[in-house]
């Protein structure tokens, strides 16, 4: 059965301009990773010009009784964009609010220890704060409607302590010179969500399980990636997956991936798994691997298609909320049965 050494995260991910690659449990101080030497070839570039090529991704995905959400933030340095998606379960009905900002603001941080992530924008408010030292974790965010998307206000706060229900990868992206960082957390959260059509003027407060994904990479100029989450209850068993397939990954992918799930908040490290949707995206994707660790079906629900220009940003991506089904193992060998199991899919294709 396929298995990964875990070792415990390291002080810092960079030393003397080399990544120390590998595979760790807990939360690190910092995602920095700038100040690689020549990441781009032995043309001597000064390192501030390489390390505007680092790009920062953040996600926060959350599942509570009636809808299953999804935060997604995208930072370049020279431009920034963010967007939230809500998707009601029982009606279908999607939500999506999003924005762009300038040069002048950095929406991702790369403490991890004490950090504050916000939009900075009056009607599309989101903020989300992390405190070790405090052992407190909030994710608030305020979105203002129009004739078509009511206003919706939400809260999300949990602590933010040492856990081992942290997950962290440092990666040749794709060869040595340069490197891949992403850091993935479960979180129970106190919770409450609000649409202004509702009656009630008070939060309905309930525990919801989400999922906190930060990564940075010196990216290349086109990338073409997959991304699939899963989160919710098996048997009152908490589960939480995620896996992608990234264009710029490594051959030797069994080793050098991001793929991980969280049951009951143990980590399994998960193999390389192949994402095919061979007659569309809004049709049936298949999800398996070559160990016998992974073998899911994802049948879309509600599938949206954007193609964004932005400054320097230019991409198309579709964002789909479904349902898995299927078997997922974890690394004492338990099958985990999964059916109508919520989560959501991402293809996307960029260029910087």
């Amino acid at each position: 059965m396929y298995s990964r050494k875990l070792d415990k995260v390291p002080e810092v991910l960079i030393e003397n301009s080399k990544p120390k690659f590998g595979s760790y449990i807990g939360t690190p101080k910092s995602l920095n990773i700038s100040g690689i030497k020549f990441p781009y070839g032995i043309i001597p570039l000064p390192k501030w010009i390489t390390n505007l090529r680092i790009r920062s991704n953040f996600s926060f995905v959350f599942d509570t009784e009636e809808y299953l959400g999804s935060l997604d933030i995208i930072d370049m340095k020279l431009a920034g964009f963010y967007e939230v998606n809500l998707w009601h379960k029982e009606s279908n009905h999607r939500y999506s609010y999003r924005g762009v900002t300038g040069i002048h603001r950095h929406l991702v941080p790369k403490n991890m220890t004490k950090g504050v992530c916000s939009t900075y924008r009056r009607f599309r408010y989101v903020r989300i704060v992390w405190d070790k030292e405090r052992n407190r974790f909030t994710f608030v965010f305020r979105l203002r409607g129009d004739g078509i998307r009511p206003n919706f206000s939400g809260n999300f706060i949990a602590p933010y302590g040492d856990t081992e229900s942290a997950f962290t990868s440092v990666l040749p992206y794709p060869t040595m010179r340069r490197c891949y960082v992403s850091y993935q957390r479960q979180f129970l959260c106190d919770s409450g969500i609000q649409a202004a059509k509702t009656d009630s003027p008070f939060f309905h407060s309930e525990k919801s399980l989400c999922m906190l994904i930060s990564t940075r990479a010196y990216f290349k100029f086109r990338t073409v990636s997959k991304y699939v989450v899963g989160i919710g209850k098996v048997d009152d068993h908490d589960v939480l997956f995620r896996i992608t397939n990234i264009s710029n990954l490594p051959k030797n992918s069994d080793d050098n991936n991001e793929n991980v799930l969280f049951y009951d908040g143990q980590v399994t490290p998960l193999p390389f798994v192949m994402i095919t949707h061979t007659f569309g995206v809004s049709k049936k994707w298949v999800i398996q691997d070559t160990e016998g660790m992974v073998d899911l079906v994802f049948t879309p629900k509600s599938v949206r298609q954007k193609f964004v220009s932005a400054i320097v940003l230019e991409g198309q991506y579709n964002f789909i909320f479904g349902t898995y089904e299927g078997v997922i193992v974890t690394k004492e060998g338990k099958s985990i049965t999964i059916k109508d199991f919520p989560g959501v899919a991402k293809n996307m294709r960029t260029r910087l």
